[in-house]
């Protein structure tokens, strides 16, 4: 599979911060159709304005933090080949730590630095349920974690410094991986294509492409995964959300049991009246629906809330969205659902909320934007139940307002 240089990736049409210079030039409508889960994107100056609100001596400051994940991956002239260190970590560890060879993983860093929402509406074509984390690798001269492919979707933002990319396209046998190791490296990579990038450039990688990454000198890399759903995942959540919301407890019976010819057989209409019994687990698009809303709004982390120090009332609320906007809670998860009666069912965190028709712009803005102002809430506020249902997410911390402008 070759991968594609967009034609219109320039530096002279990257200045613009746009959905378009971030796709190099092509429609969302063509990326989804061409690119998603099918074929890599390299873009040439895809954000080339994009100013890093972090620094990697705050990358390393955050990694001694007992709430974030972290780890330090060292290649060579560690304390054996590969070796994988996980966080927190001390200030001390990081002046043992060899002059190169090694990275710095920080996950869910939009979790922890709230000036990443930003970056991520940029990417407001993917649908944000779709969104795993952002991670962001610091990483010494010649530093990487070596030959690997994923299960999911990524976008390799160059923020600082210059990497080395290397790709392979063909499927990877399961064994093709180095063994006694806690990373999942390939044994043997053979790269078809390799290139250079630079801050601002951008590459694309679906699910499954084979890629190896070395720094190039000191380089800080954003990582935009998506979410990988495997069918045993989806299958073992949904059953557990069925035998929470049935208090049905309904035992197998069978009352016209017959003698049998052979007392060890499990006979045939024994297995057809289980399966009767397990067709009525229901399965229809309301079921799945609110199954969904709240398995894939579930934090991987309980996430930390942001109440203020003294309950607001509506009026105390209303004052301030006139003097401040009010920002989404960058460590929760907003999503909706709307029903064919034009009701929408909104989830936070795996929590539902029930809204009529009359709520479905109010839900939708929630849902739609990482902050808001009193102009674009106003309208949706007339209504009691929406002002009411805001109230009660700020002061629950799920949304906060802005401390300064």
């Amino acid at each position: 599979m070759p991968i594609t240089t967009s034609p219109y990736a320039t530096g002279t049409n990257a200045v613009k911060n746009s959905p378009l210079t971030l796709l190099g030039g092509i429609s969302k409508a063509q990326f989804l159709a061409e690119y998603w889960q099918k074929k890599p994107l390299l873009i040439r100056g895809a954000l080339t304005n994009f100013n890093a609100p972090i620094s990697a001596g705050e990358l390393a400051g955050l990694s001694c933090e007992e709430e974030v994940e972290s780890r330090i991956v060292i290649e060579k002239d560690g304390r054996h080949p590969w070796e994988l260190r996980c966080g927190p970590f001390t200030e001390d560890q990081f002046t043992t730590l060899p002059e190169s060879h090694w990275t710095l993983l920080l996950q869910e860093a939009n979790k922890h630095i709230p000036e990443l929402s930003t970056l991520l509406d940029q990417f407001d074509f993917i649908p944000s349920w779709w969104l795993d984390d952002i991670m962001i690798s610091y990483a010494a001269d010649q530093g990487t974690v070596g030959p690997h492919y994923d299960r999911y979707d990524v976008f390799l933002l160059q923020v600082e410094g210059k990497k080395q990319w290397k790709i392979n396209s063909q499927p990877v046998a399961d064994d093709n991986v180095i063994d006694n190791i806690p990373l999942r490296i390939m044994k043997t990579f053979a790269s078809e294509q390799e290139w250079t990038l630079e801050p601002g450039d951008m590459l694309y990688l679906p699910p499954g492409v084979a890629h190896h990454g070395v720094a190039l000198g000191e380089s800080i890399t954003y990582s935009i995964g998506y979410r990988a759903l495997s069918q045993q995942e989806l299958l073992a959540s949904y059953f557990d959300f069925v035998l929470e919301q049935n208090d049905n407890d309904q035992h197998f019976g069978d009352p016209a049991l017959s003698q049998q010819q052979h007392p060890g057989e499990i006979t045939a209409a024994t297995i057809t009246q289980l399966t009767t019994l397990l067709q009525k687990i229901p399965l229809n698009t309301e079921s799945v629906g609110r199954w969904f809303g709240q398995f894939i709004t579930e934090p991987n982390n309980p996430s930390e809330r942001f109440p203020p120090e003294q309950r607001l009332s509506q009026n105390q609320c209303l004052t301030l969205l006139k003097a401040t906007r009010l920002i989404r809670n960058e460590q929760c998860r907003f999503n909706f659902i709307t029903q064919a009666d034009g009701c929408i069912n909104l989830y936070i965190d795996g929590d539902e909320y029930a809204l009529s028709p009359q709520q479905a712009d109010f839900g939708q803005i929630i849902c739609n934007n990482s902050h808001y102002d009193y102009q674009r809430l106003s309208p949706c506020l007339a209504n009691s139940d929406s002002l009411e249902l805001l109230l009660r997410w700020i002061n629950e911390g799920v949304i906060y307002f802005a401390t300064e402008e």
